[in-house]
């Protein structure tokens, strides 16, 4: 909870970096905090959220990055679309065996 509010910093101040290492915080993190206990505490956070969104000084960037996140959690910690990670070479190779099947059933 403390970091969380470190890195909202004050209101009359923004700090677009820690903005940012909040997005990425709840990004990470959001789901496992978002359960019955921290319920209330979750609406605060993005009740806040909201109101940044609001600030004029805000760039564009970062405006769309909270209004992501926002999105995220109204969908229930499920991406919008799948988040590539790094494959090993024995996953690669699998992959493509099946694409090659997959071809020649429907040859």
């Amino acid at each position: 909870h403390s970091c969380i509010v470190g890195l909202f910093g004050r209101r009359d101040e923004l700090d677009e970096d820690n903005i940012e290492r909040l997005v990425k915080l709840f990004t990470t993190i959001g789901a496992a905090l978002d359960h019955p206990k921290a319920r209330s505490y979750m609406n605060q956070y993005f009740d806040r959220i909201k109101d940044i969104t609001k600030n004029p000084k805000l760039t564009a960037r970062i405006r769309f990055m909270l209004l992501d996140l926002v999105d995220l959690r109204d969908n229930g910690w499920v991406p919008r679309r799948k988040v590539e990670t790094k494959k090993k070479i024995a996953d690669l190779h699998i992959e493509a065996e099946r694409e090659r099947e997959q071809k020649s059933r429907e040859a």
